[in-house]
C-alpha cells in the first residue's frame, strides 16, 4: 500500500520557519532561471458551463529531486453560499518511485510562498538599512509578505494601505525590465547598485507593452509553480521529522 501524508493549513503553520522558506525559495529560483526545471504552462479547464475554472500546474526540479502538482479551482459564485471562491491543493510524488507521498492544503502554502518570494527580492534588492515597509493591499497575501520582509530586514514601521482603485497600466516600458530574480540570486546579474536606486519586483508580471507582459506573466507563473513544489517539499520533510499530519493508505 501507498502511504500519503495529509497536511492542513494549521499543521503547516506549526512547521514553517520563514527564514528557512526564503532560503528554499532562493534555491528554487536559481534552478528555474538556470533552466534545470520542467514546468509546462498551466492548463485552465473551465467547468459548470464556464462558470468555474480549474487550474492544473505541474513541475519537476530534477536537481532538487522534487516532483509535484498544484491544482486550484476558482468558483466565483461560492460567495453566495459562504464558501471560499479559490481552493487549492498541492500533491507531491516520490522522486524515485512516482508514488504519491503527500497532499497539502494550498491556500496557506501559497500565502507563504508569495511572501517568501518578496522576502528573497527584499534580501537582494532593497537597501540593507531599510526601516520602513509599505504594503498596498490588506488581503491574505499581505500576511506572508510582511512576515518575509521582517525576516530579512530590521523593519521599524509598517504602513498598510487598502487598494481602492486599480493601479494604472502602462507605467513601465519593456526596457525597464532588468531580469529574473533567480538570475540575481545565482550571480548572473547584479542586484542593487546604489542606495539611491528604486527597485520593483513583481512575481506575476508587470504593466508593460502587450507582447512583453504576456511573456513576463507566463514566466512568472511558471516560476511560482516551481517554488510551490519546493516549498511543499520543505513542509513535507519537516512534517516527517516532527511527526505532524495525518497518514492515509491508498
Amino acid at each position: 500500500m501507498v502511504q500519503v501524508l495529509i497536511l492542513n493549513a494549521e499543521e503547516q503553520k506549526k512547521l514553517i520557519d520563514m527564514n528557512e522558506v526564503i532560503d528554499y525559495v532562493a534555491v528554487a529560483l536559481k534552478e528555474f532561471s538556470s533552466g534545470r526545471t520542467v514546468t509546462p504552462i498551466r492548463a485552465a479547464l473551465p467547468f459548470r458551463k464556464g462558470e468555474n475554472t480549474s487550474l492544473v500546474m505541474p513541475s519537476v526540479a530534477e536537481e532538487l529531486e522534487s516532483v509535484g502538482l498544484k491544482v486550484v479551482t476558482v468558483a466565483p459564485n461560492n460567495k453566495k453560499i459562504g464558501k471560499k471562491t479559490i481552493n487549492g491543493v498541492v500533491m507531491l510524488s516520490d522522486f524515485e518511485t512516482g508514488e504519491p507521498i503527500s497532499l497539502l492544503e494550498g491556500s496557506h502554502l501559497t500565502m507563504v510562498r508569495t511572501g517568501a518570494l518578496s522576502g528573497v527580492a527584499t534580501k537582494y534588492l532593497s537597501r540593507e538599512d531599510s526601516k520602513k515597509l509599505c504594503v498596498i493591499g490588506t488581503g491574505e497575501q499581505a500576511k506572508g509578505l510582511v512576515a518575509s520582509v521582517l525576516a530579512v530586514r530590521e523593519i521599524e514601521e509598517v504602513l498598510l494601505y487598502n487598494l481602492l482603485a486599480p493601479i494604472q497600466e502602462g507605467v513601465f516600458n519593456s526596457e525597464d525590465i532588468y531580469g529574473e530574480l533567480g538570475r540575481i540570486v545565482n550571480g548572473e546579474l547584479k542586484g542593487r547598485n546604489s542606495d539611491q536606486e528604486i527597485t520593483v519586483f513583481e512575481s506575476v508580471g508587470v504593466a508593460v507593452s502587450a507582447d512583453k507582459v504576456v511573456v513576463e506573466a507566463i514566466e512568472a507563473a511558471l516560476e511560482e509553480t516551481v517554488v510551490d513544489i519546493i516549498v511543499a517539499q520543505y513542509i513535507y520533510d519537516k512534517a516527517l521529522k516532527n511527526n505532524v499530519g495525518t497518514t492515509i493508505q491508498l
